[in-house]
């Protein structure tokens, strides 16, 4: 991973409409997060761990690699946070969590609309109050 002072990513910011607005819903996308040569090396981290079927299948078709990695986790937190609203329903963000997930779809792999759980590696039923407040997604 590059080690590149958090004050030499230019990111931009861009609101997301949502298909059915709600006061408890955000969403929106931030450009120039990671360096190419952070992506690869996350990439080469994933492929080191493996890939294996996706345990929220049929939700999702893709493969899942699971990585942990703190300082890279923080170094995220530490460019994206300017962007993250103060308190979102009552709870203030903190951290990210040291587990970074990767899905990789092939051609025809799909992912349905669910809720992402702050259950680490087990998936909480929608009805079950794990949900996570927050999820950060990152496309390379």
């Amino acid at each position: 991973m590059t080690s590149e002072n958090d004050d030499t990513f230019t990111t931009k910011k861009t609101a997301l409409p949502l298909r059915t607005p709600q006061k408890t819903k955000i969403a929106f996308t931030v450009d120039a997060v990671v360096s190419s040569e952070e992506c690869d090396a996350l990439i080469g981290k994933a492929n080191d761990a493996g890939w294996s079927p996706s345990p929220m299948a049929p939700l999702q078709t893709g493969l899942r690699s699971r990585v942990e990695d703190k300082d890279f986790a923080d170094l995220l937190f530490r460019r994206l946070q300017k962007h993250f609203p103060s308190e979102h329903l009552g709870r203030r963000l903190r951290c990210l969590t040291s587990t970074l997930r990767f899905i990789k779809y092939d051609v025809g792999a799909e992912v349905s609309p669910h809720p992402d759980t702050a259950g680490g590696g087990r998936h909480t039923p929608p009805n079950q109050p794990n949900k996570a407040p927050f999820s950060l997604l990152l496309f390379f």
